[in-house]
């Protein structure tokens, strides 16, 4: 499989911003790591395989209980 440029990739609550250096796993195996911004402003450093397994990759737990609170909360406007 060839290289796959995840540069500029928006996902959900980030944006893909640079590659950075491969992780080496104990086996010897090169995994891409990538530069990702978060909404909140902070920069974090994300498996490849990640970033295309999931759109909804966040740099903390914070900011994942952030989200998921907006995410549930319950559009009562407009409602009796």
């Amino acid at each position: 499989m060839g290289f796959i440029d995840l540069t500029g990739t928006k996902l959900k609550y980030s944006t893909v911003l640079y590659r950075t250096d491969d992780h080496i796993k104990p086996s010897g195996q090169l995994v891409p790591v990538w530069r990702c911004l978060c909404d909140c402003g902070q920069e974090f450093d994300v498996w490849g395989s990640s970033i295309r397994r999931s759109s909804d990759t966040i740099c903390c737990l914070e900011c994942r209980n952030v989200n998921r609170k907006i995410k549930n909360r319950i559009n009562i406007v407009g409602k009796k």
